[in-house]
């Protein structure tokens, strides 16, 4: 007999079989599927995925095998219906149990039987109804006895068919086999039968007759050929039988590759057994294997699960009701191959993040190239160390012996997991999916999204690695935190050598020969990979020299120049000569050999100091095809220093096109880094340059002929680092200078790509903790930049770059022409989220009826304020105080009339939309923030400052992740973690600022005044998650200020008063809507704080904590307190300026800070953080809006340290000097104010008092020094 027979009526092309449109929800609608396997890792996903995605099907009957004291239906229940594998399908459907029961039936059975062991009537029953039969049950053991294996492989399956073919309305009989019944073939392997060399009835009629003693040999003595194991074998045999034998069944022969965990479904990484890739993965993570024969390029044909089931599910339209029978290969080496080395470093990088409590030692692996390479290594490594430890148990005691039986059982392990998977290690097969393509197109589009078989997505890092959560969270029930599964971002592993940035796979030539070269030499050829394949429609710079005399020549600059001789009433020779001077020391320049330099520099330090560097893949793929319209604008968040370097980084590994960046002249000091940053772009700018109009002219020239030659600039639009952690307002001088260009018509559009870098631990803090006290900021130069290589000896954990929705500027201008026709002609004026001015006369509860202020451009602004103009009027209240006070002038009200918007002719427009522009890109780059474990960590060591316990903090973080995913927030490194070990993390990268005094109890580390600044450090991490709850925190701490008042609940219009206010003065530390002109809904705070059980409203409409939401209420309270503590001693401080005193802004912060730091000592502060500078500066901001005090601007020549004015620099510059303004210059005035924002903060519990001025400097008697 014929060991194959025609693939019938199948038209084969070289995209893969032509399959006519079907849908797998229509073909299942009231049909009945069969299924064995169905207790099995494969068959639970099967009957799961029918059962959620097909709800329409008739019945789902699967056959179980009784045990003893358990029917197949006790067993149905137990093992299938109570596996996790149905947590998603019971969130799903609240009537789960009812429903399940009306939809699957166990089926008593035995493959290994005749018939299957199925009783007759149960049998008649399947035949007059089954529609479907899914056949997955096997022995998959790869080295059973032949005959076993044969028995349930061969003739089970042969059984199945003969069920099938009695069935009166069978249209589908789908087997599933494996890829590797062709792995007695080398390279590419083809969707068809191979001709197996020999009659597969004539082999199985030899195997029947053969005794054990024969059978047992098989493996040993060349009877099974090519093939690896018996499970190879007889399932290749299997599929040649079944298709001479179908009759005229429909077959689908469906062949998986290695089945690995869930991709997506269920849930990311389900699965419920160790073996084949997870039995390799296991041993590594727990130290068992250390090596193996194979080399890190070779492909590892791992399938997702869900993968699988889809194919079978796809195959079954397909061949329906058709007389005939098709191969479809389910793997992923032709579409979407995965590297060993690939795997390799998921399953590191996992069991390092997640060490397991039990291991042998820390997971290490590495590939042997040559087999006498792994026998050496294996004899070193596990042969010799056995002997020893045996040589020693023989005369040492029963310690000894158990340690060499220990290790010995290691040996036998490694040996066992090493040879069990060694074919299939080093060996490499191609397995063609065309076929399983062409059923996914075959699909129709509803069909195409329930049964996904698109793996060109497929992230092969990310999936490892939660494969490797899968095992310990559902096979070792490790306590782990769950992916989201609505969490569709992938991440690049930028450290990883084998890395794939482009579908190129790049050649890692074989540099085993270096031996401790290898990686000197791997990171070369990365370099010049990279340096080689860079696109070449990339605009090229054009050359230093020539920008130089292009700006210099041209009308804008000439102009400038002659302006200022006549101004200056000097030659114009010599204001060219300053000019030169400028342009000398700003321009920049990229040169790809410096970068491609840096960059090999960079990955050294990368691996050295940071567990990972990774790039959001998505938002790299939108970032290069916007490359092509036109010049990119990258807009980082600044934190660090590092931002500089991962940006350009990031471009080059990723070819995208590198940026100009600007950066400030700090760095011109440090001679070798000077020379390197601007041949990396880089382009140096002074932190001002108002009233420099030579210099404003030949910088905005310079960026504008930048964009007009295509090339791409980087700037950070919060204009310096944020200290605090927070995200800072933007300034908008560059934003402008882009958006005029294209305003005024040079450039037809460039597009904004905002760029957020989330640091888990950022190298500064410590130094910002300092600066944030007061201290000077250390100035940049080489002796620090040396003496700073001592962080090369620190783990700073993870950088996460997420680069976010590219925004072209030209369709914002249009779309926010389109939002706005028409504004008001104060709008210009309007600077978003400004408090109004402060009531007057100042109610002891609420604020009165706001009044307008005057436009920023007439009054001067602190040092380093966002560039603003005008204050957004607040809602009106009524007072309900009679305490009077000397009013300030009133502003008369603006004109209501309305003027057609237009930014291209009217430069107060451009403001608006510039503003608008600008808090859009940083509302975007706050979205894109992560929250990282020490950030939580922090957060609520700050809460429980006297300590809290490890197990708590543990429940405590696990719970603030979710509150912080509910609000929309992104969380990173929680993914598939242990929740104990990434709280262990975060305790490491945090051990020098907290501190265990007891037992298992960790607090802040503050054991002397030196160390205060440690809550600072702390609170930079916490400040990364406040504007997540800032709207809630305020309803809270309004509430907690109103209850000692009233014990029994707030009246709710009375409270929401007092939210409005504290609104008002809070509202500049925080970033949190795209649009500053929306007003906010705070009675829809309310009412989602109550949904979610925080607060309640009486029948009364009085507003109380809830019973469940006490914890919640406590934790909202702690985020704004150090806040409004520090208003409240900006408040206090202006004591010292009273009546007609003026300080400098400077002196005036310093005397705030000292004054905090003393309040905080003498416990009357609870909050150090309150002494922060940069929420300190922001209160004077606040107050200056709020017209309680006013900046002066005093002009200083500018001298050089030999009293010469500096080449370039401009002959003065102007300093901010702070003095009250009227009515706060009055004594009374000033103490309602400090009382109404100190009634807002928590007091202290070992002293209160009030704001009078002499009770102050009665508690403080160094008070008076103010």
């Amino acid at each position: 007999m014929s060991s194959t027979s025609p693939n019938l009526t199948l038209n084969i092309t070289s995209n893969g079989a032509q399959f006519p449109k079907g849908s797998v929800l229509k073909t299942l609608r009231g049909k009945n599927v069969f299924i064995t396997g169905a207790t099995g890792f494969v068959g639970k996903v099967l009957v799961e995925k029918i059962l959620r995605s097909c709800p329409d099907v008739a019945g789902v009957y699967v056959l179980i095998r009784p045990r003893k004291g358990s029917t197949a239906q006790e067993r149905m229940k137990a093992e299938i219906f109570s596996s996790e594998v149905f947590n998603r399908l019971r969130k799903e459907r609240s009537d789960f149990n009812d429903w399940i029961d009306k939809k699957m039936f166990a089926v008593s059975g035995d493959i290994t039987q005749s018939n299957c062991g199925i009783p007759a009537p149960d049998l008649q029953h399947l035949y007059d109804n089954v529609h479907v039969i899914i056949h997955s049950a096997a022995i998959i053991e790869f080295n059973e006895r032949i005959d076993r294996a044969m028995e349930m492989n061969t003739f089970g399956s042969l059984r199945m068919m003969d069920i099938a073919k009695k069935c009166k309305n069978i249209g589908a009989f789908i087997h599933i086999s494996t890829c590797y019944v062709n792995s007695n073939r080398k390279g590419w392997v083809d969707e068809k039968l191979y001709p197996l060399g020999f009659d597969p009835e004539e082999m199985v009629k030899k195997i029947s007759e053969m005794n054990v003693s024969e059978l047992e040999k098989v493996s040993v003595n060349g009877f099974l050929g090519d093939w690896p194991n018996t499970y190879t074998f007889t399932k290749a045999m299997t599929e040649h039988l079944l298709t001479m034998k179908r009759g005229n069944v429909p077959l689908v022969i469906l062949r998986p590759s290695i089945i690995g965990a869930a991709w997506q479904e269920p849930v990311p990484g389900w699965i419920d057994g160790i073996s084949a890739a997870g039995a390799v993965y296991m041993s590594i993570g727990y130290g068992v294997v250390k090596f193996m024969q194979s080399s890190p390029k070779s492909i590892a044909d791992v399938v997702p699960v869900d993968y699988v089931i889809n194919a079978v599910l796809a195959s079954i339209p397909a061949i329906y009701n058709q007389d005939r029978y098709f191969v479809a290969q389910a793997g992923t080496s032709a579409e979407r191959p995965l590297p060993w080395g690939l795997a390799k470093d998921a399953v590191i990088d996992y069991f390092h993040a997640n060490p397991p409590p039990n291991a042998l030692s820390k997971p290490s692996f590495r590939f042997s190239r040559s087999p006498q390479e792994y026998q050496l290594e294996f004899f070193l490594k596990y042969s010799v160390p056995s002997s020893i430890l045996n040589t020693i148990a023989t005369v040492g005691g029963k310690a000894y012996k158990q340690k060499a039986a220990q290790f010995n059982k290691l040996v036998f392990r490694a040996r066992v997991i090493v040879e069990s998977f060694r074919f299939f290690v080093e060996n490499e097969w191609r397995y063609d999916n065309k076929n399983v393509q062409s059923l996914f197109k075959s699909l129709e589009p509803q069909d195409q999204a329930a049964f996904n078989l698109d793996i060109t997505n497929l992230d092969w890092y990310q999936y490892n690695y939660r494969f490797c959560y899968g095992l310990c969270r559902f096979v070792l029930r490790a306590d782990l935190v769950d992916p989201d599964i609505n969490d569709e971002r992938l991440f690049h592993p930028l450290n990883r050598d084998l890395y794939q940035l482009q579908p190129k796979d790049f050649d890692f030539l074989p540099l085993s020969a270096l031996g401790g070269f290898k990686g000197l030499a791997n990171d070369l050829f990365w370099v010049a990979e990279h340096a080689a394949t860079r696109p070449t429609t990339f605009p090229v710079p054009r050359p230093p020299s020539d920008m130089k005399v292009l700006i210099l020549t041209s009308s804008t600059v000439q102009a400038a120049i002659k302006a200022e001789a006549e101004m200056k009433r000097k030659p114009i020779a010599d204001i060219e000569v300053r000019a030169r001077a400028i342009v000398e020391r700003m321009f920049g320049d990229t040169s790809v050999p410096v970068i491609g330099g840096l960059g090999y520099v960079f990955r050294k330090v990368w691996r050295r100091i940071y567990d990972n560097v990774r790039v959001e893949k998505s938002g790299i793929e939108l970032a290069r095809a916007a490359a092509k319209n036109g010049p990119l604008i990258f807009i980082p968040t600044h934190r660090s220093y590092i931002d500089f370097l991962i940006v350009s980084y990031i471009c080059f590994a990723c070819q995208l096109p590198l940026p100009f960046i600007a950066a400030g002249e700090d760095f011109l000091g440090i001679l070798l880094v000077r020379w390197l940053f601007r041949h990396a772009g880089a382009f140096f700018i002074r932190r001002s340059f108002a009233g420099d109009n030579l210099y404003t002219t030949i910088f905005q020239t310079y960026v504008e002929r930048l964009l007009l030659d295509g090339q791409s600039v980087e700037f950070f639009i919060e204009g310096t680092r944020s200290r605090s952690g927070k995200m800072l307002h933007p300034k908008l001088g560059l934003l402008s200078m882009i958006t005029n260009t294209i305003l005024d018509k040079k450039l037809n559009d460039a597009t904004i790509v905002p760029i957020c870098i989330n640091y888990e631990k950022t190298i500064e803090a410590d130094l910002y903790s300092g600066e944030l006290q007061g201290d000077s900021k250390i100035r940049e130069s080489l002796k620090g930049l040396l003496k700073s290589s001592s962080i090369l000896n620190v783990n700073f954990g993870t950088i996460s770059v997420i680069f976010d929705k590219p925004m072209s500027v030209k369709q914002y201008i249009e779309q926010h022409k389109q939002a706005n026709p028409t504004i008001p002609p104060t709008a210009p004026s309007t600077s978003p989220f400004q408090p109004s001015p402060l009531p007057s006369p100042l109610p002891a509860a609420v604020p009165a009826t706001a009044v307008s202020s005057t436009p920023a451009a007439t009054s001067p602004k602190p040092v380093k304020a966002p560039k603003t103009s005008g204050t957004r009027a607040a809602t009106p209240a009524s007072s309900t105080t009679t305490t009077t006070a000397t009013a300030p002038p009133t502003i008369p009200a603006p004109s209501t009339a309305l003027e057609r918007y237009n930014p291209q002719g009217n430069l107060e427009h451009r403001k608006f939309l510039n503003t608008h522009l600008g808090y859009r890109v940083t509302y975007d780059l706050q979205c894109a923030s992560e929250i990282m474990p020490p950030h939580i960590v922090a957060t609520l060591l700050l809460m429980y400052r006297n300590g809290i316990t490890k197990p708590q903090l543990v429940q405590k973080v696990d719970w603030v992740r979710q509150e912080v995913m509910k609000r929309r927030g992104r969380v990173s490194g929680f993914e598939c973690a242990d929740r104990t070990s990434l709280v262990d993390n975060a305790i490491r990268h945090l051990s020098h600022v907290i501190v265990q005094r007891r037992p298992n109890v960790l607090e802040p580390a503050i054991t002397s005044r030196v160390e205060y600044k440690n809550m600072l450090v702390l609170g930079h991490y916490r400040n990364k998650l406040v504007h997540l709850f800032f709207l809630e925190s305020l309803w809270a701490a309004a509430l907690y200020s109103l209850t000692e008042q009233n014990p029994h609940g707030v009246d709710k219009a009375l409270l929401l008063e007092e939210v409005k206010f504290l609104f008002e003065l809070l509202n500049r530390e925080f970033i949190w809507k795209a649009n500053p002109d929306v007003p906010e809904d705070f009675e829809a705070i309310l009412a989602g704080m109550v949904k979610h059980g925080i607060l309640k409203v009486t029948a009364d409409n009085k507003v109380e904590v809830a019973p469940t939401g006490e914890a919640h209420f406590s934790f909202l309270c702690h985020l704004l307190w150090p806040f409004i503590d520090s208003y409240y001693v900006a408040c206090m401080v202006l004591f010292s300026l009273q009546p007609n005193r003026t300080l400098d802004e400077p002196v005036l912060l310093q005397r705030t800070s000292w004054l905090a730091t003393t309040l905080y000592h003498e416990s009357m502060l609870c909050y150090y953080e309150s002494c922060s500078l940069d929420t300190l500066r922001t209160a004077f901001y606040v107050l200056q809006r709020w017209k309680v005090i006013k900046f002066d601007k005093a002009v200083v020549k500018n001298v050089g340290p030999v009293g010469k004015k500096p080449r370039g620099e401009p002959d003065s510059s102007t300093k901010l000097q702070v003095s009250l303004l009227p009515p706060y210059q009055d004594e009374q005035a000033l103490e309602q104010l400090v009382n109404r924002v100190g009634r807002l903060r928590k007091q202290p519990a070992i002293r209160k008092h009030n704001a009078v001025r002499k009770n102050l400097i009665a508690d403080i008697p160094i008070l008076a020094k103010l």
